[in-house]
């Protein structure tokens, strides 16, 4: 799921669509970042197959407690909190918020979310709290949520961006999100090197598993001319 379609008005998708097929698009108004699944000319019912992404706001408070549920059961342990979550939409009522919370939807259910945060190591920036339901995982949200959260990070001027996770080298699951960080053109740094080198024995000893944690950054291109991006 890699072909994006930005929309302005959010009813406007297949007008939006028909449009980029034809020439890129030059700006990014500021409403509802739209990511189509596959083709918009299968069978599949289009509303379903359509990722919203936006920044979540105090208006979203209602959602807290699913979004609570959704990232404590997309990993799989307590995560966070209702409270957390409150706390994570409230930041996005401020037009310069360090930390934000994006929240993807089909339709009119949550679906995902993830945090971009603009000042984090110096002049690099960093995203994080990815999570997707169980249920809408490997369709296409996990690349909608990141793809915004960059964008937004670009938008104001941050250049690297930067994510940390623990990798089980034993784990299928924790392999292939791996190599997707890879595909996404995250490297780890030298720090990650040696931070893995000496923490390596101990979380693979809480892990029961060969593991260890990595620092991993990559380049963000500048946004072109005239982009426009909701913050």
């Amino acid at each position: 799921c890699d072909e994006l379609v930005c929309v302005w008005p959010h009813h406007r998708a297949q007008h939006a669509y028909e449009q980029s097929r034809a020439s890129p698009i030059k700006s990014r108004t500021a409403a509802t970042l739209i990511y189509a699944c596959g083709s918009m000319s299968t069978n599949r019912n289009t509303a379903n197959s359509m990722v919203h992404v936006k920044i979540g706001t105090s208006a979203d408070g209602s959602s807290a407690a699913d979004l609570a549920a959704l990232v404590n059961e997309s990993y799989g342990r307590q995560r966070t909190t209702f409270w957390e979550i409150q706390h994570r939409l409230r930041c996005g009522d401020y037009h310069h918020a360090n930390r934000v919370l994006h929240l993807a939807y089909r339709g009119k259910r949550v679906v995902g979310c993830a945090s971009s945060t603009l000042q984090w190591d110096g002049e690099c920036g960093q995203w994080g709290f990815l999570s997707v339901a169980v249920q809408d995982q490997s369709t296409g949200v996990a690349s909608a949520l990141v793809r915004a959260a960059e964008e937004r990070l670009a938008f104001h001027g941050v250049r690297h961006v930067q994510i940390e996770y623990t990798f089980k080298l034993c784990d299928q699951k924790g392999r292939r999100v791996h190599m997707w960080y890879k595909r996404l053109g995250f490297r780890p740094t030298l720090g990650s090197y040696c931070f893995a080198v000496a923490c390596c024995p101990c979380l693979s000893i809480a892990n029961c598993q060969l593991s260890t944690f990595l620092i991993c950054r990559k380049a963000l291109q500048a946004p072109a001319p005239g982009t426009i991006v909701r913050d």
